[in-house]
């Protein structure tokens, strides 16, 4: 709000102001909120680190909803695990990340609710609810001493604190 014109995002592909982050955010809020994301429910982003992982985390926790942030190291078993085990509602991916083939690997587990954003995220109309900082924002799976990852519960709170913290 401070600096909507400021540069707060360089890719490989494009340069955002915080104006464009905001909005991409609600675009992507809108596009869970069209396939009937709500708050508390759990979405796995799969994909590289970029604009898109960034509008959909940011849409995400705009509508209460909990990013399960997926590994793209991860195989097809892997993948199914970490969203049943976090009880993910929906799924946003791209077809292909550094030469993997993630859409054969999403059919293969025959995820229901799983949107290709490779060409982009649909859109949609963002409808504004409130969110708490207790809420949790994401569940972050670690490496565990079993041969199953564990997800880590983090806030809104938290998170923002972390953040807070590494930058100061």
């Amino acid at each position: 709000q401070r600096s909507p014109e400021a540069e707060a995002l360089v890719t490989r592909s494009a340069r955002f102001t915080y104006r464009d982050l905001l909005s991409n955010a609600e675009e992507a809020a809108g596009a869970m909120q069209a396939i009937g994301m709500a708050a508390g429910d759990r979405v796995g982003i799969l994909m590289g680190n970029d604009e898109k992982w960034l509008a959909l985390f940011y849409g995400a926790a705009l509508i209460g909803a909990v990013t399960v942030p997926v590994n793209t190291r991860f195989k097809a078993a892997e993948i199914d695990f970490c969203l049943k085990q976090a009880d993910c509602k929906a799924l946003f991916y791209v077809e292909r990340f550094l030469g993997i083939n993630f859409g054969a690997m999403v059919r293969e587990i025959g995820f229901s609710n799983a949107v290709d954003v490779s060409s982009g995220i649909p859109r949609g109309q963002y409808r504004p609810v409130s969110v708490s900082p207790e809420d949790v924002l994401l569940i972050q799976f670690t490496s565990g001493t079993t041969a199953y990852p564990k997800g880590a519960m983090l806030t809104h709170d938290s998170m923002l604190r972390d953040a807070w913290a590494a930058g100061t």
